[in-house]
């Protein structure tokens, strides 16, 4: 299942098209867990409607009330106040998918930016983890050589 992203809300604001100047419309992957879910939206409502309402208002959900719901959420959880929103979910969501070896090219095209250097420079973070498993795979007890290692000079060494 795919969803068609062709609007964006700038604020409260519902907007006809995507934030930035280049920005087209892109089609997104669902999770096969979602399809019934959707499935049963989609059956139930209007197909243009929205997918995710606010059951107090049935309407989009405002800034305002998604603020509020992650900080109820955070605070049942125990969660400091320092992650937000976006943060979480966002950032979370390309920082796993890069840790299960996703590719910056896929996950580009999932999160609807037009190349990979935004995931690549922004999104991705990498588990200290997979960073050490990367590193063990340059092993120093086979003989082999680092290369382009620049040496720090002695004034570099006192900064630190």
């Amino acid at each position: 299942m795919s969803l068609n992203c062709h609007a964006t809300f700038s604020r409260n604001i519902y907007r006809e098209r995507r934030k930035g100047r280049k920005s087209k419309p892109y089609t997104i992957a669902i999770h096969p867990e979602m399809t019934e879910c959707i499935t049963e939206r989609v059956k139930t409502t209007h197909p243009d409607a929205f997918l995710f309402v606010n059951p107090r208002t049935a309407a989009a959900y405002t800034q305002k009330a998604v603020i509020l719901v992650w900080r109820r959420m955070r605070e049942k959880a125990g969660i400091s106040d320092v992650i937000k929103l976006y943060g979480a979910s966002r950032h979370s969501l390309v920082s796993q998918l890069i840790n299960l070896g996703v590719s910056s090219a896929k996950i580009s095209r999932l999160t609807g930016h037009s190349n990979s250097r935004m995931v690549e420079e922004r999104y991705g973070h990498h588990d200290l983890e997979s960073l050490r498993t990367d590193l063990s795979l340059m092993s120093l007890k086979k003989g082999q050589t680092v290369t382009g290692l620049s040496l720090r000079k002695k004034d570099d060494e006192k900064a630190l």
